[in-house]
């Protein structure tokens, strides 16, 4: 007999509970890249060099006008 509805997620509980720690397992550690390579990039773009927050705006324009599902 092949489960219906709720009986299906009940029955795969285990599978899901793994699969939802690894999400959020993933999001954490996305964070906290994003957030180091968000302080890096505003190091770089406050230093003193002059070709490079001009370089950086340019590159950080740039990727605001790329669609997110292109990455």
């Amino acid at each position: 007999m092949i489960p219906h509805g709720i009986e299906v997620l009940w029955e795969q509980r285990d599978a899901l509970l793994a699969g939802f720690a690894t999400t959020l397992a993933i999001a954490a550690v996305s964070a906290v890249c994003a957030g180091l390579l968000g302080l890096a990039l505003f190091a770089l773009l406050i230093s003193r060099i002059r070709v490079l927050p001009p370089a950086l705006a340019w590159l950080i324009d740039l990727m605001r006008c790329v669609p997110f599902m292109l990455f």
